[in-house]
C-alpha cells in the first residue's frame, strides 16, 4: 500500500477479503474463549483496528473498517449461538443433573471436563463413609409431639454433615434416616480419597460440639448429639442404578457393606471413627491411628484389621502419644496370649479410655477361660 491509495484501489474483492480475514481471526478467538472474555478481546481488537484505520486515513488510505465491524459482530453472535446450542449442551445437562448432588466445585469440574464423568456401570476404587447420629432415638421420642422441630434439627445436622463432606471433595450418595452415606473417588477420580475422607470424618466429629451449641438441645431437655463414623476403601461397582424412571448414581459391593459394619462397630468398641485396613494403608503420617482388633464381620469368614482414628498428628501431645504406646503394648500382649499382662496394661488406661476398659474386660475373660490354641487373635462381630 502506498500513500494516496483509496478504497477504490483495493476493489470490492480486496475489501471483502480483508474484512473476511478479520472476521475469521475474530471467530477463532471467540471459539477459544468464554463469552465475556471473547467479547472483551473482540472489542479490544476492534479498537486496535479503528486506531489503525484512523492512522491509515491520515495517510490517505481508506480501509473497510465498517465492514470489518459488521463481520466481527456477526461472527461473535454466530459462534456463541453455536456453542450455546451445541457445544455447551452437555455441560448444561451435567451441571443441571448434579447441582443438587455434588458440591459446586465438583459440578464446575464436571462442566469443564464432561469426559471425566462416566455414568455407566464400572469398577472403581472408592472410599465410602457412613456417618450416623448418636442420640437419634432419644431425639425421636422426646420430639414425637413436635414433628416440625424434629425435622428441623435432623435437617440441620444433615446440612452440616453434607457441607463438611463436600468441603473435603466427597459426594453425598444418600441419606438413610439420620445417617449419611458419602463417597470419594466417584463419580470423579480422587487420588487422595482416603486422606480426604478421614479428614472429613475428623472434622465431623470435632465440629459436632459447635452444632450442639447452636441447636441448643439442653433447652429441650435433650443430651448433645454424638456421631459414629465408619470408613472403608476398595473396589466397588459404580453407576446409575435403580428403575427406568428413577435412577441414583451410587456404588455397591463389599467395600460399602464393610464401611456400614465399621460404623456400627463403634458401638462395640466405644469409639467414634473406625476405618478398615485398606483405608489405613493409604493414609500419611499426618493422621494418627491406633490398631484395634482383627475382626470378622457378620456374613464374612476372613478377618480384617480395623483402626481407630485418633486425630491429626499436629494435635497429638506427648501424653497422648505415651498412652498410645502403652495401649499398643497391651494389645501386643493380648495377641501373644499374655492375658494377665494385657489385662494390667489395659486397666492402667481404662479410667479415661472406654476402649481400653473394654479390652481389659476381654483380657480378664481370656485369662479365666483361654481361647483355643489355634486362636488367631481375631474377634467376631455378631452384629451388623
Amino acid at each position: 500500500l502506498t500513500k494516496g491509495l483509496t478504497l477504490d484501489a483495493l476493489g470490492p474483492a480486496g475489501n471483502f477479503a480483508l474484512a473476511a480475514l478479520s472476521g475469521l481471526c475474530a471467530a477463532l478467538i471467540f471459539f477459544a474463549l468464554p463469552p465475556l472474555a471473547g467479547a472483551g478481546v473482540g472489542l479490544a481488537g476492534l479498537g486496535i483496528q479503528a486506531a489503525v484505520a484512523l492512522l491509515a486515513f491520515a495517510r490517505g488510505i481508506v480501509t473497510p473498517i465498517g465492514v470489518m465491524i459488521v463481520i466481527a459482530a456477526a461472527g461473535f453472535a454466530i459462534v456463541y449461538a453455536y456453542r450455546f446450542v451445541i457445544e455447551d449442551r452437555d455441560r448444561r445437562r451435567i451441571a443441571h443433573a448434579f447441582q443438587h448432588y455434588l458440591s459446586p466445585t465438583l459440578v464446575e469440574r464436571l462442566a469443564a471436563d464432561p469426559e471425566a464423568l462416566r455414568l455407566g456401570g464400572e469398577s472403581r476404587r472408592v472410599t465410602v463413609m457412613f456417618a450416623d447420629v448418636v442420640g437419634y432415638t432419644a431425639l425421636t421420642e422426646k420430639l414425637v409431639a413436635q414433628p416440625e422441630l424434629f425435622v428441623e434439627i435432623v435437617n440441620r445436622f444433615l446440612t452440616y454433615a453434607t457441607e463438611t463432606i463436600e468441603r473435603h471433595g466427597g459426594y453425598v450418595d444418600k441419606f438413610i434416616g439420620d445417617a449419611v452415606m458419602a463417597i470419594w473417588g466417584a463419580p470423579l477420580d480422587d487420588p487422595q480419597a482416603e486422606q480426604h475422607a478421614v479428614a472429613a470424618a475428623i472434622e465431623l466429629r470435632d465440629g459436632l460440639a459447635a452444632f450442639n451449641r447452636e441447636a441448643d438441645l439442653p433447652a429441650l431437655g435433650l443430651p448433645p448429639l454424638g456421631i459414629r463414623i465408619g470408613v472403608n476403601s476398595g473396589l466397588a461397582v459404580a453407576g446409575n442404578m435403580g428403575a427406568t424412571t428413577r435412577l441414583n448414581y451410587t456404588v455397591t459391593g463389599d467395600v460399602v457393606n464393610l464401611a456400614a459394619r465399621l460404623e456400627s462397630a463403634n458401638t462395640a468398641y466405644r469409639t467414634l471413627i473406625l476405618i478398615g485396613e485398606a483405608t489405613a494403608s493409604r493414609l500419611t503420617e499426618a493422621i494418627v491411628l491406633r490398631a484395634l482388633d482383627r475382626v470378622i464381620v457378620k456374613g464374612k469368614t476372613e478377618a480384617i484389621q480395623i483402626f481407630e482414628v485418633i486425630d491429626r498428628a499436629e494435635r497429638i501431645d506427648a501424653a497422648t502419644r505415651e498412652r498410645l504406646t502403652r495401649f499398643a503394648a497391651a494389645m501386643n500382649a493380648l495377641l501373644a496370649r499374655d492375658f494377665a499382662g494385657a489385662r494390667l496394661g489395659f486397666a492402667t488406661l481404662a479410667v479415661d479410655d472406654p476402649t481400653a476398659a473394654l479390652l481389659a474386660e476381654r483380657a480378664s475373660a481370656y485369662a479365666e477361660l483361654p481361647p483355643a490354641e489355634d486362636w488367631s487373635g481375631s474377634f467376631a462381630l455378631d452384629k451388623k
